[in-house]
């Protein structure tokens, strides 16, 4: 896909752009090993900057096997599938078991469940993707 008309006459935003990318991409593959880390906001951005500034990287963020199926269902559909919802529900919810069992304080663990469970609403209410039809 070619740069976007915005940035691309301008270098340094382009540089940005690349470097927001890998930094993402980075932390979006350390999230899918580690709790707590999580893997699709960092995924979406990665994809939007790498779109901008690192067409290698687009393409193999779009091409790959796990990962491109997932970015397409977000961008198309808004869609997160059934087991990745599932998945990262049941991460968010031992995240913060760990971290009210960690905390000395129940205003920590309240403080902490509040954006978690914003996170948690809004994951639960995605729908899943639908399969694509091809019109002949």
């Amino acid at each position: 896909m070619p740069t976007p008309p915005d940035t691309a006459h301008r270098p340094a935003v382009r540089c940005f752009h690349a470097a927001l990318a890998w930094l993402c991409t980075a932390l979006a593959l350390a999230g899918v090993v580690l709790p707590g880390l999580p893997t699709t906001p960092f995924l979406i951005v990665a994809a939007w900057a790498a779109r901008r500034g690192c067409p290698g990287l687009d393409r193999w963020l779009r091409t790959h096997r796990h990962l491109g199926p997932l970015l397409d269902h977000w961008e198309t559909q808004r869609a997160i599938s059934p087991r990745a919802k599932c998945l990262a529900l049941a991460l968010l919810a031992a995240s913060w078991v760990v971290i009210a069992q960690q905390a000395g304080d129940f205003r920590i663990a309240l403080a902490a469940a509040v954006p978690m469970g914003a996170v948690a609403l809004f994951i639960a209410t995605r729908p899943a993707p639908r399969p694509v039809t091809v019109e002949e």
